[in-house]
């Protein structure tokens, strides 16, 4: 599934039910911070129950790095990036980390842990346990004995919710944006209406092009795909018909007509 798939699919009915529900107490286990503090923290099994729950198992999850560190000053760690893909909601990157003790499979998938709960909370799953643990540093890592419930699996650096592997490669090719202004308007040419056109999907300003889009659709109040239709017919004066028709060349500059011609007019 590429980027516009993720950013574009319709999210269950009931994902903001269960994702802001107040977590079960008898989820929340606590273990020690820094200083001797007790900070609350969910087990693994408990995100992935919620991400299954919410997303209706189709999310998934990759390590896109792994590192063992040795520090000047204190123990070994396992530090890994994760990416956790969830359709309707977009991408999330964290990193994780788990001292080492001697196993070393063990510790990176306890830091891949980690990096799913901390990935899993920018979703907003659990994020009232992590305000105000001070285990958080400048890496958006965080420290801690997490590891996995015996119901998933870890398999090649990657796992989904059925315990298997995904794939989860980017592209890198670049190029240039081929849409044109004309009368104020965004005018799109045929090449922008070829996802060949230069950019891809995968290019991080496109990413983040998408989150907008995803934002400007709750702004306008859109919650099925094809509503987008009228606006991108206004938006290219008729050249394109559908929202299908979004590439990664057009879609900064879609998302630019809505926010000056539809969003402001809304806060005027």
């Amino acid at each position: 599934m590429n980027i516009k798939e993720v950013m574009m699919a319709e999210q269950p009915e009931n994902a903001k039910e269960v994702i802001e529900r107040k977590l079960d107490p008898n989820w929340i286990k606590q273990r020690k911070g820094r200083g001797g503090i007790m900070l609350d923290y969910l087990e693994g099994h408990r995100v992935i129950a919620i991400l299954n729950e919410a997303f209706d198992y189709k999310w998934s999850f990759q390590v896109l790095k792994k590192e063992t560190i040795s520090p000047g000053k204190g123990k070994e760690f396992v530090e890994v990036m994760g990416r956790l893909t969830i359709p309707g909601v977009g991408v999330k990157e964290a990193y994780g980390t788990k001292e080492l003790y001697g196993d070393q499979s063990q510790a990176a998938k306890a830091a891949a842990t980690d990096a799913l709960k901390k990935a899993a909370s920018m979703a907003g799953i659990g994020l009232e346990l992590w305000n105000d643990d001070d285990d958080y540093n400048s890496n958006n890592s965080y420290g801690g004995n997490n590891s996995y419930g015996n119901n998933n699996s870890y398999n090649n650096n990657n796992y989904n919710n059925n315990g298997g592997s995904t794939n989860t490669g980017t592209n890198t090719n670049t190029g240039t944006n081929t849409g044109t202004k004309n009368g104020g308007n965004s005018q799109q040419s045929a090449q922008a209406n070829n996802s060949g056109g230069g950019k891809t999907w995968a290019q991080p300003e496109i990413v983040q092009a998408a989150n907008n889009l995803k934002t400007n659709k709750q702004a306008l109040g859109v919650k099925k795909n094809e509503e987008l239709n009228e606006y991108v017919k206004e938006w290219s004066n008729n050249d394109l018909n559908s929202w299908q028709d979004i590439t990664p060349d057009n879609i900064q500059d879609f998302n630019s007509w809505l926010q000056n011609n539809k969003i402001a007019k809304l806060s005027a």
